[in-house]
């Protein structure tokens, strides 16, 4: 029986863990009956206390045999102690369920923070790793239709069935929404009530006499009301950004239209996290997208090896789980680190037909009321097209469309080299101040940067010469046979930090950072275009995570990120930073 040394409680009864779930959590929200017969086009399950994801997996299951094509399972889960990924498989492999390799495959490292993993093609699991009373402070979860309250008893675990947190769970839920427990003590009963939920005791399962199940009225509140699916969907720029909102969008079903203006691309492309002496926004952010770009592309997990000194090894190492990064003698070797292939990054798995393809330029991208106005400038074309759409993602750099003007974007221009040796080394990537990926067609090494080069040229000697270095510096037992150099540009923003987000009324930011009477944060953000770009040299590494959280926000799904992740990737960060009133609006 696996148990909970914190809490000094056992997971499931010892009578029977499944079926005990099945008949309080499953059966008891009336979910097989209910994913029959949903009318909208997704649902969503809230679970206090995810465990070992039995719950999750019994969930997946019925909704796999109930749902509808094109509807969609949302499953938040929080769990503020995750159990270790050894011990998940170690308990896994003894009970039989459904999916259960798939769950240990894509089961996190314990980062703290919003895990977001795409359990199947139309389940979502979004697992919070951390205290509930942080994500529910948040004010970001919205739409539940069911609550699994399963966070051992009451009284060895008494922030779980706190009154504020049953409140607050009452008020992200729907009109109607269920909630199940095994609990039926006093307080709980009284709490969820004064939480504005009918409660109702029901025969419990095996030596348990009782469970509680509890329901919002049905005039409650409607909650934000769900959206529906855009009909044309646009995506500007057909880089590493641009494939990847299109992933995201494929996801949901959604086939948009691409346009491509080409754009050099590399053999290769390094899986490099970034962190700092200590822990802050950007290094999580960078943490949470490492694992989601291994969860979701054809990561090559050979490792990554970052080169330090002892005393600022010491110190990151102080703040990453040891599932993450270890000491490897003269830097951290990253667990999760690696390398994609530039095929992988940028194949078009959504099976976007050529017609949908478009290549040339965009001229500019105007929001006209219920819609979206595309002008184009076809290749080898003296015309112009405009098109119109729902929704339009900006993952260009063009400072040229109007809606992107504004945020200061700096290109940067660098080179790389692929160098056939005389012989090959089994990984890891290593980064000491370029990038060297052992590639099975020879070495790639990348990338030089000049802020100070306006426009593409050819490859310098200067910068063969700097790589070709860092190479010999890591591998001098190894004979360069040949070299070929690949020139190209990178985008980047002054606090380094891509932008990621819905565009602001450009207009509207300037009358509001004018106005030394504001407190309230900055509403005015477009429902119908999105902005992802300014990525640097960590496009690999966050332009997955980012066109899934830019994607899912638009369509008013789940968060992929908390506030304070979202707040420093707002488009409008750098005009609110100026006037000191930098906040992520409701």
């Amino acid at each position: 029986m696996p148990q909970a040394r914190r809490e000094g409680d056992i997971y499931w009864s010892f009578t029977g863990g499944l079926d005990e779930k099945r008949h309080v959590y499953i059966e008891g929200n009336g979910l097989p009956e209910r994913f029959s017969s949903l009318k909208q086009s997704s649902f969503q399950v809230f679970e206090l206390g995810f465990g070992f994801g039995l719950n999750f997996l019994l969930t997946a299951s019925a909704w796999s045999h109930r749902a509808q094509p094109g509807q969609i399972l949302h499953y938040v889960a929080v769990e503020r102690a995750p159990v270790a990924p050894a011990d998940l498989r170690r308990l896994l492999q003894r009970i039989t369920i459904s999916n259960k390799e798939r769950l240990t495959q894509i089961y996190p490292a314990p980062v703290a923070g919003l895990h977001t993993l795409w359990f199947q093609p139309n389940v979502c699991l979004h697992l919070y790793l951390g205290d509930a009373r942080s994500l529910l402070a948040d004010g970001l979860l919205r739409n539940i239709d069911c609550i699994f309250l399963d966070g051992f008893a009451p009284i060895r675990n008494p922030d779980a069935w706190d009154p504020w947190v049953l409140k607050q769970l009452a008020l992200a839920s729907r009109s109607g929404a269920t909630l199940c427990t095994y609990s039926v003590a006093g307080h709980v009963r009284r709490n969820l009530q004064a939480a504005g939920f009918q409660i109702q005791r029901r025969p419990g399962y095996g030596q348990k006499r009782e469970m509680l199940h509890a329901s919002l009225p049905p005039d409650t509140h409607e909650g934000t009301p769900l959206t529906v699916a855009p009909v044309s969907v646009a995506v500007i720029g057909g880089g590493l950004a641009g494939h990847q909102v299109a992933r995201a969008l494929s996801r949901r079903g959604i086939q948009p239209t691409i346009f491509d203006d080409g754009g050099i691309r590399l053999p290769m492309y390094a899986l490099s996290p970034q962190v700092a002496l200590n822990v802050n926004p950007e290094s999580r952010l960078s943490l949470l997208g490492t694992q989601f770009t291994n969860n979701h592309l054809d990561v090559q997990r050979i490792g990554l090896q970052r080169k330090m000194s002892s005393g600022r090894r010491q110190r990151v190492l102080a703040s990453l789980h040891p599932d993450v990064a270890s000491d490897c003698g003269n830097g951290l070797l990253y667990t999760h680190g690696g390398f994609l292939y530039g095929k992988d990054l940028f194949t078009d798995e959504t099976n976007t037909p050529d017609n949908r393809i478009q290549r040339g330029q965009v001229l500019d991208v105007v929001e006209q009321s219920d819609r979206v106005v595309v002008t184009f400038q076809p290749i080898h074309s003296p015309s112009t097209q405009i098109d119109n759409f729902d929704h339009v993602y900006i993952a260009a750099p063009d400072r040229a469309l109007t809606v992107l003007s504004p945020v200061p974007l700096t290109p940067v221009w660098g080179q790389s080299v692929v160098i056939q040796a005389d012989s090959t080394i089994d990984g890891p990537v290593i980064a000491d101040g370029a990038s060297i990926i052992p590639g099975p067609d020879g070495f790639q090494v990348s990338a030089t940067y000049d802020r100070d080069r306006h426009s593409q040229s050819d490859p310098r000697y200067q910068d063969t010469e700097v790589l070709v270095h860092h190479f010999r510096r890591s591998h001098p037992d190894t004979r360069v046979q040949s070299i070929r150099a690949i020139t190209g540009q990178r985008t980047t923003t002054p606090d380094r930090v891509p932008v990621a987000g819905p565009a602001p009324d450009w207009q509207a930011l300037g009358a509001y950072c004018a106005d030394n009477t504001q407190t309230r944060p900055f509403q005015n953000y477009s429902d119908r275009i999105g902005l992802l770009t300014g990525f640097g040299s960590h496009g690999t590494t966050l332009a997955p995570l980012l066109a899934e959280f830019l994607v899912a926000s638009m369509m008013k799904e789940p968060t992929v990120l908390t506030r304070d992740l979202m707040t420093v990737l707002l488009p409008s960060r750098f005009l609110l930073r100026q006037v000191g009133r930098l906040q992520t609006p409701l």
